[in-house]
């Protein structure tokens, strides 16, 4: 069937109207794309605000990071400057610098508190027995009776001004005191140079025994001075030394372990950061493109200009490009 002809004196009006209906659903396109570059325009902003945040969290999770790293740096460093000194001073000790007279002893006069019944006799004969038994141990400098007999027993003694004087390092100092047949003998070992008292002990039994327990007491002055002798205490410090190096040795051991991970933390946080903050601008591009493309097209639709929605779609598609990108990229 043929289509009827529109007379000519309405076909002006028909075109009008055709054109008027075309341009009311070109209109329609027009805001549809734009409604749909709005949403993009939307998504692509929260996505870069998104990435934008974690940039910077990851910013400054790494400062963190960098920060304990340095702290555990300048730990380490300590103890391994510690630990050098420490060498330092043991490897400069040498065998021959010694304390003044290490190896010598003073025995004071002892006191005599037996009371109304006092003896001076028995407490000076104990002296001298003890200085006795010492004088026959080897490499041990005793100073004689007639050196010590002026620091009278009773009087006020200045253990490092004796010391001094005598030159020697240990002086051995007690009291005896007697009723009936029992005996109670008191010493105690002093290091001459700073006063410390180093051992004291108290013996008692029979008179019978006293023999015995000067012996014993002489044996244990030998042992305490075997202890204090600077051969054990430079043992002693060593093993302490030693100790404490190793120690030493274990935390900077234990504090590079941890700033290797801090380290690598550091670094992955950083590598976080750049990527977020690649994404953000990327994703603020693809803004600003559907920004300028939304502009453009409400241009379109005011001058009806189709030419105008061309361009709008195209700024569109690069948007669209862009937020791809920022959303895939690594």
């Amino acid at each position: 069937m043929e289509e009827a002809e529109v007379p000519l004196e309405h076909l002006h009006e028909h075109v009008h109207q055709s054109a008027e209906h075309s341009d009311e659903k070109w209109i329609s396109w027009v805001a549809l794309s734009t409604a749909v570059l709005a949403v993009l325009a939307a998504i692509s902003g929260l996505l870069s605000g998104k990435h934008a945040n974690e940039a910077v969290m990851s910013q400054i999770q790494a400062s963190d990071q960098w920060n304990y790293y340095q702290a555990k740096s300048i730990k380490a460093a300590v103890l391994d400057a510690k630990m050098s000194l420490a060498g330092t001073s043991v490897q400069n000790t040498h065998p021959l610098i010694q304390p003044l007279s290490q190896k010598s002893i003073a025995v004071l006069p002892f006191d005599d508190f037996s009371g109304k019944k006092r003896n001076p006799q028995l407490a000076q004969g104990i002296q001298d027995q003890i200085l006795t038994y010492l004088a026959q141990t080897p490499d041990l400098k005793v100073i004689s009776r007639e050196w010590v007999m002026q620091y009278k027993p009773g009087a006020a003694r200045n253990s490092r001004e004796i010391g001094r004087q005598l030159g020697v390092a240990y002086l051995l100092e007690g009291s005896v005191q007697s009723a009936a047949n029992t005996i109670r003998l008191s010493a105690e070992l002093l290091d001459a140079q700073t006063s410390e008292r180093l051992w004291d002990e108290s013996y008692d039994g029979d008179l019978t025994e006293l023999s015995s327990i000067e012996n014993e007491l002489v044996e244990s002055v030998l042992s305490q001075l075997k202890r204090f002798s600077p051969a054990e205490k430079s043992a002693r410090d060593q093993d302490s030394t030693d100790d404490s190096m190793s120690s030493d040795n274990e935390k900077a051991s234990k504090y590079r372990e941890e700033e290797a991970e801090i380290k690598s933390e550091a670094e992955r946080k950083e590598v976080e950061a750049k990527t977020n903050f690649h994404k953000h601008e990327v994703l603020a591009r693809g803004v600003t493109m559907f920004q300028i493309a939304i502009a453009i097209a409400a241009i379109s639709a005011l001058t009806k200009k189709r030419k105008f929605w061309t361009v709008s779609l195209l700024f569109g598609a690069v948007g669209c490009v862009f937020l791809v990108l920022g959303m895939f990229a690594r």
